[in-house]
């Protein structure tokens, strides 16, 4: 066990002169982010609102405005809103997108 004083003296101690540098430069890495982007689309239900916000939980980001459309054959409005979210390292096309 170190004695208080010593522990005192070294810790209010200038770096310099205990024969340590002030700072030290750690070489800077350079890490590759890559953004992806999803359109997600459905039926103007709460179902798609649900996806919307369970891909927000998970990271992705609102890019633009949602979009609707009518689908007159069905007889219903269908929603889309693209996100994105920006990752490590590089794209691939294999990613399965929404386990990002």
């Amino acid at each position: 066990m170190i004695p208080s004083a010593i522990a005192t003296w070294v810790w209010n101690s200038n770096p310099e002169s205990l024969g340590l540098p002030m700072s030290i430069n750690l070489p800077s890495i350079k890490v590759r982010r890559t953004t992806l982007y999803r359109m997600l689309t459905g039926p103007d239900d709460a179902s798609f609102c649900h996806r919307v916000s369970d891909a927000l939980s998970k990271g992705w980001v609102l890019y633009g405005s949602p979009t609707l459309t009518f689908d007159p054959v069905q007889g219903r409005v269908i929603c889309g809103q693209s996100i994105t979210k920006e990752i490590e390292g590089e794209y691939r096309s294999d990613m399965k997108l929404s386990d990002a």
